[in-house]
Order: C-alpha cells, then sequence, then structure tokens
C-alpha cells in the first residue's frame, strides 16, 4: 500500500514523478514552475524543492533560471547503464536465490510482489515493477550491491515508459513470470537467464525507440 504525501512538496514531487513516468511529461519537454504553481494551485517554492528531489533521483534536469526539463534520453548512456545493470543484478540474484531456503517467509513475499505486479495499471507499474525485482533480491547480503543496484533502477525508471515501445504487457508480464517461476523454486540459474532476458529486451526496446524517432527526424523538419 503506497504512503499518501505528507507535505505540499511530497504531493508536487509524487504528482511530477508521475507525469514524468507516465509519460505525459515527455523527454525533453520543459518544466516552468511559475506555470505548474498556477495550474496546480501552489507557490513556485515547493515546486522547486520537489525538482530539486527529481533531480537527485535522475527525472529532472535543472537549467538555470528556466526552471527543468524531462532528460533527454541518450542511448549511449541507457546502454551504459543496462550494461552495467547486466554485471551486478544476475550476481544479487545468484546471492539472493541461493539463500531461499533460509527464509520461510521470502516465498510469501516474491508471490505478494508478483501477484501486485500482475494487478498493475498505468499508474503504479512503476512502484510495483521496482517492488517486484527487489523482492527477488532482497535476500542477497551484499548491501552495497543492493544499493548501487537500486540507485540504477531508479535511474532506469526514465527510460520504463519509452521501453514499452513494440511491447506488449503480455511479452513483459511472460519475462516477469519467467523470473518467478525460476526463483520462487530455487533455479539460480533460471533465474539470472530469466532476469538477463528481461534487461536485453528492455534495451532492444530502447534501441528500437531511438532507431525509430532518429529516421523520422528528417522527414519532421520538412
Amino acid at each position: 500500500m503506497s504512503v499518501a504525501p505528507t507535505t505540499r512538496a511530497d504531493f508536487i514531487e509524487s504528482r511530477l514523478r508521475d507525469e514524468i513516468l507516465s509519460g505525459r511529461l515527455a523527454p525533453g519537454e520543459r518544466i516552468a514552475v511559475e506555470r505548474i504553481a498556477e495550474t496546480w494551485g501552489v507557490s513556485p517554492t515547493p515546486v522547486r524543492e520537489s525538482m530539486r528531489r527529481l533531480a537527485g533521483e535522475g527525472l529532472v534536469e535543472l537549467l538555470p533560471q528556466r526552471g527543468g526539463r524531462v532528460p533527454i534520453i541518450d542511448i549511449d548512456a541507457v546502454a551504459n547503464l543496462y550494461a552495467v545493470r547486466l554485471l551486478l543484478e544476475p550476481e544479487a540474484i545468484r546471492q539472493s536465490v541461493a539463500r531461499c531456503g533460509q527464509d520461510p517467509t521470502w516465498r510469501g513475499r516474491l508471490t505478494e510482489a508478483y501477484r501486485a505486479l500482475a494487478k498493475a495499471d498505468y499508474w503504479n507499474l512503476a512502484s510495483r515493477h521496482s517492488h517486484f525485482h527487489g523482492a527477488v533480491m532482497s535476500l542477497c547480503p551484499n548491501d552495497a550491491l543492493l544499493s548501487t543496484i537500486a540507485g540504477l533502477m531508479g535511474r532506469s525508471r526514465l527510460f520504463q515508459a519509452a521501453a514499452r515501445y513494440g511491447r506488449t504487457n503480455d511479452d513483459r508480464m511472460r519475462e516477469h513470470r519467467a523470473l518467478f517461476d525460476a526463483a520462487r523454486v530455487g533455479d539460480i540459474e533460471g533465474a539470472v537467464a530469466a532476469q538477463t532476458r528481461h534487461l536485453e529486451n528492455t534495451l532492444a526496446s530502447l534501441r528500437a525507440k531511438f532507431d525509430s524517432e532518429s529516421s523520422s527526424e528528417p522527414h519532421n523538419r520538412r
């Protein structure tokens, strides 16, 4: 269950995050402090505070004297980020699933996270997606590894909406189901393979979107 925002800045941060992750604010789109403040009926101060917080997550790029914008997707930076995730996440899964027999509550938590993901809608998909993957890796004893992965996953959230390009929800859920099934029964290599395929397919989807947009640019400029 999500926790309701407790301050005005929390509310604005949550709403801005939803606008960005849902794609209603597109990569490269300007985020004008005064306009948002007027539209949402708040003062500019909490808007600026929320934008600073989101900048720390990589969801907003602050512009001097001009508010901010949604970062433009750089496919080379995305590929580098996913290359690191492909190195780290299999190891975290390997360590976590290897310990699944030591925690009798883990399978229950994993099942609950998977079922929540399967029922996710457009608005809570990002949070439930992160929660499910976190549950798979939660028994990994290396806190530094988990912290690094959490940061990379957070930075990846900007790309998740774009990565749906050319893929159906059924495609994505099949990948998550394969990961869930393997992890639940303690199949270490099966879980690693499923997560690897999931990350590779996500990156391929982003590349396809980037290539499609790049090829259409000359036509759009006419």
